[in-house]
């Protein structure tokens, strides 16, 4: 499977756990404050396993929003304004740096 199915399995795919102790959340930048913006993208037992799947979320809005010439800075720039947000309820795990890190990956320029 490409990387691409992987990662669409993994956002869209039902987990065993309903009542887990970690909720991972996606939501709209611009309406972050709007409960109607924010959908439910899995509940697991373990923080590291809700982490992975926020990772995965982040890496396909990336994904999406890359084009050729794009300097990191530009990418990070979009997700911020753009993107879907992604946390986990109730924890301080935060998504962004780990956005940076692949902004870099996808535009290897000077940041």
């Amino acid at each position: 499977m490409s990387i691409i199915g992987r990662i669409r399995a993994a956002l869209f795919e039902r987990t065993t756990d309903a009542d887990g102790a970690f909720k991972v959340v996606v939501g709209d930048h611009s309406n972050f404050q709007h409960e109607s913006f924010k959908a439910k993208a899995g509940s697991f037992a373990d923080l590291d396993a809700a982490i992975a799947r926020c990772q995965l979320i982040v890496d396909h809005e990336l994904e999406k929003m890359y084009k050729p010439d794009m300097t990191a800075e530009e990418l990070f720039r979009d997700y911020n304004m753009f993107g879907r947000e992604v946390w986990i309820e109730d924890n301080d795990y935060t998504i962004w740096e780990y956005a940076k890190v692949k902004c870099r990956e996808i535009c290897p320029d000077e940041w």
